[in-house]
């Protein structure tokens, strides 16, 4: 499914930058590139989740293998801005007791220690 967008896209971007220089416009070399990488929103394993917010972005899925591969090696205190993604994967090593984990948010909810 998603080579098939790929494809459809760059079809499309290849049919617009050579429209553009018929022209003699400059176009392709604006539109062409973020066409092509849009087809990365349909490609992504990411996969956003309805109704979570935040939603969850690629970076978090660098920054926990990161975790995971390095955990170890975290010592207190640690602290983890709302949502705490992170935390449960942290407190099940025992080295980082729950009361020097702060969650830090602009405004109080659950689960948040430090405001500001």
């Amino acid at each position: 499914m998603g080579g098939r967008r790929l494809r459809e896209a760059l079809a499309s971007a290849k049919v617009a930058a050579w429209r553009c220089w018929v022209r003699g416009l400059s176009c392709p070399y604006k539109w062409a590139p973020g066409r092509v990488l849009s087809v990365g929103l349909h490609v992504n394993r990411f996969g956003y989740i309805p109704g979570e917010w935040p939603a969850r972005t690629p970076v978090r899925a660098y920054i926990r293998d990161f975790l995971v591969r390095h955990v170890h090696l975290v010592q207190e205190p640690c602290a983890e801005f709302n949502p705490p993604y992170y935390r449960p994967l942290v407190l099940a090593t025992g080295r980082v007791q729950p009361g020097n984990y702060d969650v830090i948010d602009l405004t109080p909810g659950p689960g948040v220690t430090v405001v500001g």
